[in-house]
């Protein structure tokens, strides 16, 4: 027996309108930035100079924080509260 198809689309508006990007810490920020062009954890550290440890503790705190599940969905986020962040600032710079 199949199962029946299951929607994956996300309406990115309401999604990157959730997203709470202020809650994020600097470090989270760069742990994420870091994330989103593929490195993994070790990577991470070594160019952060922290530990593996600490990695993985941003990294356990964004999924958290973001409410994803894996590194691909932290780095969407990510990628849209970028682009959030970009409008919000081209908004006032037109006010």
């Amino acid at each position: 027996m199949d199962s029946p198809p299951v929607d994956a689309t996300v309406d990115c508006a309401s999604f990157a309108s959730g997203l709470g990007s202020r809650d994020i810490t600097e470090r989270e920020h760069d742990v994420l930035a870091l994330l989103a062009q593929g490195m993994d954890d070790a990577g991470i550290a070594e160019r952060l100079r922290i530990s593996h440890r600490t990695v993985r503790s941003h990294v356990s705190s964004l999924f958290t924080k973001l409410n994803v599940v894996n590194r691909t969905q932290a780095a969407i986020a990510g990628f849209l509260i970028h682009l959030r962040e970009c409008a919000d600032c081209r908004r006032r710079a037109t006010l």
